[in-house]
């Protein structure tokens, strides 16, 4: 690592380059020199000049932002990476660097301090569990030596703007010096798994505090993100794919899994209530969405290392060593904090972090009849089915079970974060018993956000619709402000369907059939006005049609548990009783499939 930042050091020229907030790349050396001398005409008093000049400026722009388009075209086959971000300063969908730091609430070493609050007194990395017979004569699956065509891969893919680790190895350095580095670096990534140790290096994170909400005024209105060694994510990167290939996890869970997104598991939550208050037996779900305080930092990884027991020892072992003797500081205005040393947790930002959550996590799973436990790494929702008193009964049971098993586990629930949603078909419900977690009383609400999804307790989505039509719409102006620099309609394309479908199209494909007529004349609206500017109309059903399609390929896939298949390999028609069921995803599913097998 040493001999790496020497090379840099000596043969990489370092340049200070000073940013201003309106710096923006079109604006060439002729025009800077123009707003130059329009900015002395105005402080000397010459307005005819100081107009003549600002038309020309007018004029200029247009020149160098057609040119700009230009160049950003051709990029777009050779780095696309740096074409949208250029698209995206031309838009204004980028923020500026300020030209002012704002002054620190807290300081470094108060932030660092409150980030490892939940570092046990002894501050000891933990022991690994002493093996019993069972677990000696259990066969478990080895890890294979790293070849060198794959780490020379994955350094080749390393993103290039990324900062350097607190080892200060340029990730660019990296990238280009591939080949010449992979050989070397295979050989420490073996040799760091058959020793079963982590590099100290690699242990090191720099915490840089990011907020969550727009004016922090607490340190937990901060999130700590871990930068780590550049190196070391990449032997995460391969020590993760061991665990996902011998771990079998949830099929409930659908976070960091292959085939599986964010719109799985609204569409697994929307289909589950679906059919809970369509049954005959009953007419209302009731779903509680837990809030977890600090999870990754909660995680007690001697229960975590227990969890891993199936994997090979040396990867055991190297997870252990991974996770014990973290030092941490955090960087707060360029200035770094006292280190501390911390044994609990996982650091966020870490390749291995969401996994091992997962993993720790994967025995949070019904066990009474009538109840679903939905997981999204820490977003969980448990749904109950309420048809009779024993499932409300069941339902209470598997919150208490569920709270002591966090307890257990040392994960902190938030009370006062942790909502409830009743779903119900009726127009007057009548009043219902109030849930209480941990002393807390949690009041039932009208409408939750879910995986950035919107909906109320009739299960429709006026306001999440609402909200993406209402940014579509202003993003239809970075279609409109191309287009008028010449753009070609193929790149207009490109970034209508990056740019403004994507904001509607977000989990539109699971509550397309839930939508009002008037959700969707405002959709078409967006593509009328797009047409104008010599678009091409994006057919939705046909993108519908394709999700399903990918569904019915998936074997796996947790939707198929809601269908049930016939001796003549059609699809048991989805029968329902109110009106909610008629316009449900699984009915519209269930059609496509069975009209598709009649071809």
């Amino acid at each position: 690592m040493r001999y790496i930042n020497f090379c840099t050091d000596l043969c990489i020229p370092s340049v200070k380059k000073k940013l201003y907030q309106n710096s923006k790349p079109w604006v060439n050396e002729h025009v800077s020199k123009l707003l130059h001398d329009k900015l002395a005409a105005t402080r000397n008093g010459d307005t005819k000049t100081a107009r003549y000049l600002q038309r020309s400026i007018s004029k200029e722009l247009i020149k160098s932002k057609k040119q700009y388009t230009q160049n950003i075209e051709e990029q777009l086959s050779k780095n696309p990476a740096r074409a949208w971000r250029d698209v995206k300063k031309m838009g204004g969908l980028t923020t500026d660097p300020p030209t002012t730091t704002p002054i620190p609430l807290f300081s470094a070493d108060q932030l660092n301090t409150f980030f490892s609050r939940f570092e046990k007194d002894s501050n000891e990395p933990h022991k690994l569990a002493s093996n019993n017979k069972a677990d000696e004569n259990q066969i478990k699956p080895l890890i294979a030596d790293f070849q060198v065509p794959t780490v020379q891969k994955l350094l080749k893919n390393i993103n290039g703007r990324k900062g350097a680790g607190p080892d200060k190895i340029i990730p660019r350095v990296i990238k280009i010096c591939s080949s010449q580095l992979a050989p070397i670096i295979t050989r420490v990534f073996n040799t760091s798994i058959e020793q079963t140790t982590t590099p100290n290096l690699w242990k090191c994170a720099i915490i840089k505090p990011l907020p969550k909400v727009q004016s922090p005024s607490q340190p937990k209105d901060y999130r700590p993100i871990a930068i780590t060694s550049v190196l070391g994510k990449i032997l995460e990167k391969l020590i993760k794919w061991y665990v996902c290939q011998h771990t079998e996890l949830d099929p409930l869970q659908f976070a960091y899994r292959s085939g599986r997104s964010t719109q799985d598991a609204v569409l697994q939550l929307i289909t589950t209530v679906t059919t809970c208050i369509d049954a005959k037996a009953s007419n209302l779900s009731r779903c509680l969405f837990l809030d977890f305080s600090s999870a990754f930092n909660t995680i007690n990884v001697s229960l975590l290392i227990d969890k891993l027991q199936h994997l090979d020892s040396r990867v055991t072992k190297w997870v252990s060593s991974f996770l014990s003797n973290r030092i941490q500081y955090t960087q707060v205005d360029g200035k770094l904090s006292e280190k501390l040393v911390t044994n609990t947790g996982t650091p966020q930002g870490t390749v291995l972090s969401p996994l091992l959550f997962s993993i720790y996590t994967d025995s949070i799973r019904s066990e009474k009849q009538n109840v679903t436990i939905l997981k999204y790494a820490d977003d969980t929702v448990i749904i109950g089915n309420i048809a009779a008193d024993a499932d409300f009964v069941n339902y209470l049971d598997e919150i208490s079970r569920i709270s002591l098993l966090c307890k257990s586990s040392d994960l902190l629930l938030n009370p006062t974060k942790t909502n409830e949603m009743l779903f119900t078909t009726q127009r007057n419900p009548p009043d219902f018993e109030q849930l209480s977690l941990d002393g807390t009383v949690i009041t039932p609400s009208t409408s939750v956000k879910y995986l950035g999804v919107t909906m109320d307790n009739k299960l429709r989505f006026e306001t999440h619709i609402a909200d993406k039509i209402s940014s579509a719409k202003q993003r239809l102006y970075l279609v409109k402000q191309f287009k008028f620099l010449g753009a070609s309609n193929q790149f207009l394309n490109q970034i209508f369907s990056s740019f403004v479908e994507s904001c509607f199209f977000y989990c539109l494909l699971v509550i397309f059939t839930n939508l009002y007529d008037r959700d969707i004349k405002s959709i078409r609206k967006v593509y009328k006005t797009a047409s104008s500017y010599g678009l091409e109309n994006c057919i939705v059903k046909d993108i519908i049609n394709s999700y399903i399609s990918h569904i019915q390929k998936d074997e796996h896939h947790p939707f198929h548990t809601f269908l049930t298949k016939l001796r003549s390999g059609r699809l048991q028609s989805y029968k329902h009783r109110a009106a909610i069921g008629s316009d449900s995803f699984i009915r519209h599913f269930i059609n496509v499939v069975n009209n598709s097998s009649k071809r």
